[in-house]
């Protein structure tokens, strides 16, 4: 990983296996004993992490998913997660609103665990606790963490990550493993305003490259 960069070629992504190690390593400073409160924040936060990555989103996007964001259904082949920040409007699971993401995916299993023990539709994911001399008051499922407190968490699993970076990381693994080169999907994928803005993640794959030279041998 280096440091956060304003272009694919700018940034190291990030490995989906790289990242679960980080995760099984756990945060910096993690207490041998850690009381309910400490291991309840800790999962929220992984999953924080995990949703970044699988998601793509931005982080205003994630901190202001909701339980009814989602929508699981057992004969889908898909989880569907609407990424429209005001539910309020008149359709946000339009098709043009919604992310579709495969049930099968390690990460999206966990989301999906995470999400359904939530107690309301209404509640945030990433809810608000607030620990005073180590005693949790109630959560505050109204409220989400900061967009700040999302790249402290970051932080704490390793330096040089941040919330963008799993985005980034998201993008370049469709495209390299994937082999996703449909501009236009990509671009309703991550809801990039420009198309501009996706071109250096094709531009940088190697898998493309091989396989151009392939076929025009």
């Amino acid at each position: 990983m280096r440091t956060r960069g304003v272009t694919p070629h700018a940034v190291k992504p990030i490995r989906r296996s790289d990242l679960i190690k980080l995760l099984e390593k756990g945060p910096d400073n993690w207490p041998k004993d850690p009381t309910p409160a400490q291991i309840d924040k800790r999962l929220r936060d992984e999953i924080l992490l995990k949703c970044l990555w699988v998601t793509g989103f931005r982080v205003s996007e994630a901190l202001s998913l909701h339980r009814k964001n989602f929508a699981f259904a057992l004969e889908r082949e898909y989880d569907v997660i609407s990424n429209v920040i005001n539910l309020k409007q008149k359709d946000p699971f339009a098709e043009k609103n919604i992310l579709w993401i495969p049930k099968e995916d390690p990460f999206m299993k966990d989301l999906r665990i995470y999400v359904k023990q939530l107690p309301y539709p209404d509640a945030h994911l990433f809810n608000y606790r607030q620990i005073i001399f180590g005693w949790e008051k109630q959560r505050d499922y109204k409220r989400h963490i900061s967009r700040r407190n999302c790249g402290l968490i970051c932080k704490q699993y390793h330096e040089d990550l941040h919330p963008h970076l799993l985005r980034h990381s998201r993008i370049t693994e469709l495209v390299n493993m994937y082999n996703i080169t449909d501009i236009i999907a990509l671009q309703t994928y991550t809801s990039h305003s420009s198309i501009g803005a996706l071109q250096g993640y094709i531009k940088t794959s190697p898998r493309l490259y091989a396989e151009k030279l392939k076929h025009a041998i």
